[in-house]
């Protein structure tokens, strides 16, 4: 039997068995019991704290009663434990935002042998409006708290630890910004452990750092016995909308470093985010990643730390880490290598195509990949960012690609030879990597190890019969695969299927490596059985529902009146269009320019009946200036809104803000609603007068809106809301009720 017609099956092998023992080599660690020593990290200690500042598994967004509530429970529980905590009032701010909170930090010092500086834990209490953020970031909360309390009942720590329990991180990191920029504490930090969450489950990760990273990673991987971490997860949160409190100590040239989980992500910033759902396993690894840290540095010399940036991540059960330089030490041995087994081709006529072809097949996987999803997009009406079911979505998105190859291989390999191919495609990812390196150094190493594994096995088999070497060079994939396939399966998890073509460059990646060994006729019969697959996946996507009771659809309504006008409008909000359910109840067909600050059309609409209710209060008290212009703004809301704003024209010429004695500079809108404008927001405010100062630099009046946004909506819309809660959940802001006004400024 000619056993090399199967070569390109056993390469596929060869990736499934990877994966698979990638997968099985990293296990999940055991749940500890509360009666375990204080020195072993328990979750079920945790897991009772977060259920005693959680009792009720109740929404509690910032400044609200119920944040006010779970501030307290956590105070009284760090005295019952005799830890001493402070909370730090204050505005905090972010220009670029636009927007201010009211904040209500809570500091926890406890002392080690020597003064400091200090080692700091960092977590938020507070949760958006439609959640109860039990994962999002109330567990975090309790594990710095089990942790103080294990450092506290040690008393062996040589530094002094610190909690910073934000509040307003859901507001835009403003409790964070109140006390790295407001307290005096903050200047005497020296490293910052952020930890975090979005969903309800999944493994913890060291996902981002700051720079000078080396000894953070370097304590985590000598004190933790399930480490997990990707530097690469780093590089994409950065250009993603989503962020964390450790943005701010980060900014400021902190040490810093993040600790998150993403898993079941339907449920962040939704009702099922609560403490039912919160996986316990996840708790556990969550607080041993943390403490295995602050183990490593609560004895090191803190002003002493080494200033290197390091790679981390994990493969095949092994957390490996090693600094920048070695990437660049592996390219150059990639180099030599390459050029090596260059120069032993028997021809090199057609390197530079061989070489561009992994481009050009990227491009190809990228296009019909996004043609496959849109496709399917405009067949059923929408894409869930994670699905109900994923199974066939991720047929899909594996099938497409490999499918695309094949397209290729089938012509490619009849015209060159099987070492030329793998050279030229080596050449490619080299290419990369050293633009990597140049970059976006925290991936590099993504490109830099498989590249470096494929050169070198090249080279040194070349004087092998071809016999041998058809079956050597498939373990190049052996390293091929933790770059790819994990990634692939963490971006899915993170991001969501509207984010999707993300995994392309991951996916080419792989498929590039497998396309020379697809010589035979078994290879290139195969595109048959895999185009039957795709259609086949693709077919579930369409007949199986999108949305379950566990993944149920997201879908808020926001109540909209135009206090000066009378007018007002219910919209819906949400990524997917109105199921007909709703539709049943009220019609969303209306579209208008319901903002006069602004000229766009808004959509998704229902024209709704007024409110009786009393406008957003504003008082102007001008202020004498010689060539500028100074006026004091004085905002109330007399509904209790839990958000307050100004609206202010372009062409009115601010040039800044002051609040609390402090001046702010102030940056031009750009989201949509509020786009060409000036927005000052405020949040944390129920019941709460805001008295903010101007500066224009002209003298002229101007006109401005003033808005407010309160939770929920009146009784009125009871009928839409039972509706809605049969099918779907609110999420993220919840529901809300807007108004606004014209004043003049």
């Amino acid at each position: 039997m000619n056993i090399d017609r199967y070569v390109f099956h056993g390469c596929i092998l060869i990736v499934l068995f990877g994966y698979g023992i990638h997968t099985l080599l990293t296990p999940t660690p055991g749940y500890q019991a509360a009666d375990v020593p204080d020195e072993v990290f328990s979750g079920e200690r945790a897991l009772n704290i977060l259920e005693t500042l959680l009792p009720d598994d109740e929404p509690h967004p910032g400044g609200s009663e119920a944040n006010k509530k779970v501030r307290k429970r956590i105070r009284s529980w760090l005295q019952e434990q005799g830890i001493e905590s402070e909370v730090q009032n204050a505005w905090g701010c972010h220009p670029a935002r636009g927007r201010c909170a009211w904040v209500e930090n809570i500091i926890v010092r406890i002392p080690g042998k020597v003064d400091g500086p200090y080692l700091a834990l960092m977590a938020h209490y507070d949760s958006v409006a439609a959640s109860p953020g039990a994962g999002d970031d109330v567990v975090g909360t309790a594990i710095t708290m089990e942790i103080a309390r294990m450092i506290k009942t040690g008393g062996t720590n040589r530094n002094p630890l610190m909690l910073i329990i934000t509040d307003a991180e859901e507001d835009g990191l403003m409790g964070a910004e109140a006390y790295f920029t407001r307290h005096p504490l903050a200047k005497e930090i020296a490293v910052v452990l952020n930890i975090e969450g979005a969903g309800s489950e999944g493994e913890s990760l060291l996902f981002r750092t700051s720079k000078g990273n080396a000894s953070i990673v370097e304590a985590f991987y000598e004190n933790s016995t399930n480490a997990r971490g990707s530097s690469f997860l780093g590089e994409i949160f950065t250009r993603l909308p989503s962020d964390t409190d450790l943005s701010v100590p980060k900014r400021l040239g902190i040490r810093a470093a993040d600790f998150g989980f993403a898993g079941e992500r339907n449920h962040y910033h939704t009702i099922n985010d609560n403490i039912a759902n919160l996986s316990r396993i996840t708790i556990q690894h969550h607080g041993e990643n943390l403490y295995s840290v602050v183990k490593g540095l609560s004895h090191r010399d803190l002003n002493d730390l080494d200033d290197g940036d390091v790679i981390y991540d994990n493969a095949y059960g092994i957390f490996f880490f090693w600094p920048h330089y070695v990437d660049q030490i592996m390219l150059v041995f990639s180099l030599v290598a390459l050029l090596f087994i260059t120069t032993k081709m028997p021809s090199r006529s057609n390197l530079l195509w061989q070489s561009l072809f992994p481009l050009g097949l990227f491009l190809a996987i990228t296009l019909s990949t996004a043609a496959v999803f849109l496709a399917l997009h405009f067949i059923r009406g929408t894409t869930p960012f994670w699905p109900a079911n994923e199974t066939p979505y991720r047929i899909v998105l594996f099938t497409a690609p490999i499918l695309v190859g094949l397209v290729f291989a089938s012509r490619l390999n009849r015209k060159w030879t099987q070492l030329s191919f793998l050279v030229g495609t080596w050449w490619f990812w080299w290419s990369i990597g050293v633009l990597l390196a140049a970059t976006v150094p925290d991936a590099a190493y993504l490109l830099c190890v498989p590249v470096l594994v494929a050169s070198l096995l090249l080279a040194t088999t070349n004087r092998l019969p071809e016999r041998y070497r058809l079956w050597i060079y498939p373990l190049t994939l052996i390293m091929v695969v933790p770059s790819t396939i994990p990634k692939v399966m963490q971006l899915e998890t993170w991001q969501g299927y509207w984010l999707i073509l993300s995994t392309t460059p991951f996916l080419t990646l792989l498929v590039s490596s497998l396309l020379p060994f697809a010589r035979d006729n078994w290879a290139t019969r195969s595109k048959i059985p895999i185009a039957i697959g795709l259609i086949v996946a693709a077919g579930f996507t369409l007949v199986l529902p999108p949305f379950s009771n566990g993944r149920p659809q997201h879908m808020n309504f926001q109540l909209i009146q135009d206090a000066d006008t009378g007018k007002a409008w219910i919209q819906y909000v949400s990524f997917y269009p109105p199921p007909d359910k709703v539709l049943d109840v009220r019609k969303f067909d209306h579209e208008e320019e319901i903002y006069p600050w602004g000229s766009r059309v808004v959509g998704d609409l229902s024209v709704a009946s007024p409110m009786v209710l009393e406008p957003p209060f504003v008082e102007i008290e001008p202020m004498e200036e010689k060539e500028s212009r100074r006026v004091r703004v004085k905002l109330e809301s007399r509904r209790n809104a839990i958000r307050m704003g100004l609206v202010i024209p372009q062409n009115s010429l601010l040039e800044s803000y002051e609040l609390d004695g402090r001046r702010y500079p102030i940056e031009s809108a750009w989201w949509a609603d509020w786009q060409d404008n000036f927005v000052l927001e405020f949040r944390g405010v129920q019941n709460k007068v805001i008295e903010v100062d101007l500066n224009f630099s002209s003298t002229s009046n101007v006109k401005a809106f003033v808005f407010e946004i309160s939770r929920n909506l009146p009784v009125e819309y009871a009928e839409e809301i039972e509706t809605r809660n049969e099918i779907a959940v609110e999420a993220h802001d919840g529901d809300s009720f807007l108004v606004f006004r014209e004043t003049m400024l």
